[in-house]
């Protein structure tokens, strides 16, 4: 009898993650390691986050998604200290009968790449991902990366 933790899926299961839509993507750092970037907070304005070395490959990695496939681009994307969260656009709309990669493609080569720069593991096993649903959705979104640097002291893993 197998007694071990089942997982959970980690995918919606039946959707096609290759399909035409927008994806909010979090990956969190190999044991929650506070290794990609710092958060400072001046006394008024704005949060600032300072890249180490590993998030600059991260980005440099997070910015070379769309020139490495055609049909996806990065709306945003933000590098936590200890997580990333990517917002992804698959499109195909122009008629051509191309085959877009999965997000489960786009985010392994993505861990690949920046782990192999690094020169060590990087990375979580998995990833979350989210739908979005419609503009609502978006918007709520976009608004949850670009503030999530404010709210990094309250996050569970600080």
């Amino acid at each position: 009898m197998d007694f071990s933790p089942k997982r959970k899926h980690n995918r919606l299961t039946g959707y096609d993650y290759s399909s035409n839509g927008i994806y909010h993507i979090v990956i969190c750092s190999n044991s929650h390691r506070k290794i990609f970037s710092t958060i400072e907070q001046p006394d008024s304005g704005k949060p600032v986050v300072f890249l180490t070395s590993i998030g600059e490959t991260i980005e440099h990695s997070v910015n070379s998604i769309d020139s490495h496939y055609d049909l996806i681009k990065v709306l945003k994307y933000v590098i936590m200290p200890n997580h990333i969260h990517l917002l992804l656009q698959i499109e195909n709309d122009d008629g051509r009968q191309v085959v877009a990669p999965t997000i489960s493609t786009v985010i392994m080569q993505l861990k690949r790449v920046s782990s192999k720069t690094a020169g060590m593991s990087l990375w979580q096993k998995g990833f979350y991902d989210h739908i979005i649903k419609n503009e609502k959705d978006f918007e709520n979104v976009c608004v949850y990366i670009e503030e999530n640097p404010a709210k990094w002291e309250n996050d569970e893993y600080y």
